[in-house]
């Protein structure tokens, strides 16, 4: 047992003296080049919460793994087919379930916007969110229809296939100052990254 714990408190230790390496080359790049935004203190702070979060010390691996943070989301097969086609088997669907499995319907307000025939499902989706977020919510009936039609789409691919869907409106959503946000319950409060970053690294001082 003391073995073990020798062996992660060497490799505490080495990774501790790989961030001090780091931060030191951050400082001389900062005092180089002093209007770089990236190399800012904040940003620093940033970089090394995130650093403890994955585990590693390399900058190229960290931003690899941050890659999901900004860029467009991987696009699967399901994303690139004909929105339209999903549109028209969506409305199939509610029609099948008739009054009783789909109350709403038959009101005219229960309607997302028909996808023209050459887009495919993602940018039809990114569209729907540019419309909520320029316009709002609208009818009570329209965000229905429109939470409505996004379930369908998860319910009817496999989940790898149509996560992209949940960067662009997340499963639980609203609309908050004109940007869809994910509605986080209160017993499941985030932690921000530097406070959890801040327990790992009180954690080891421990170790």
């Amino acid at each position: 047992m003391r073995k073990s714990l020798d062996e992660i408190q060497e490799l505490l230790d080495e990774f501790e003296t790989e961030l001090l390496k780091i931060r030191d080359i951050w400082r001389q790049i900062e005092i180089d080049n002093p209007d770089f935004e990236q190399v800012s203190e904040e940003n620093w702070q940033e970089k090394h919460a995130r650093m403890w979060l994955h585990g590693g010390s390399s900058v190229h691996d960290c931003n690899r793994l941050e890659r999901w943070l900004f860029d467009s989301p991987t696009l699967t097969k399901t994303a690139l087919i004909p929105a339209i086609n999903v549109y028209l088997t969506w409305r199939q669907w509610l029609e099948k379930k008739g009054p009783l499995g789909a109350y709403y319907v038959d009101f005219n307000e229960f309607q997302v916007p028909k996808p023209e025939k050459e887009e495919v499902l993602i940018d039809f989706v990114i569209l729907l969110a540019r419309c909520v977020e320029d316009y709002g919510k609208g009818h009570r009936l329209e965000w229905r229809a429109l939470k409505s039609f996004l379930g369908f789409i998860r319910d009817s691919f496999p989940v790898e296939e149509v996560a992209f869907i949940e960067q662009i409106f997340p499963k639980k959503m609203d609309v908050h100052f004109g940007k869809i946000v994910r509605v986080i319950p209160s017993e499941a409060y985030p932690i921000p990254e530097k406070t959890a970053s801040e327990i790992l690294t009180h954690l080891t001082q421990s170790v």
